[in-house]
């Protein structure tokens, strides 16, 4: 839908982010946005305490912020 509006350019799926120790983290999309913006958006069912060192290794490591959707 933000697509069919034009708010959204195109967007990414499963993209690998290289942690240390050959350790990988998958942000299930990054979305381009029209205004330029770029959103790196992961969607948990269940927050577990690997993912959640994954997630603040990404954000210390690169100068983004992962927004979490939660399923309900």
């Amino acid at each position: 839908m933000r697509q069919k509006a034009g708010e959204v350019l195109f967007f990414l799926m499963q993209t690998p982010f290289h942690l240390p120790g050959d350790v990988q983290y998958r942000v299930d999309f990054v979305v381009f946005l029209a205004n330029g913006e770029v959103e790196f958006i992961d969607c948990k069912g269940m927050d577990t305490p690997v993912s959640n060192i994954k997630i603040k290794m990404v954000q210390d490591l690169y100068p983004l912020e992962i927004k979490i959707v939660r399923r309900v």
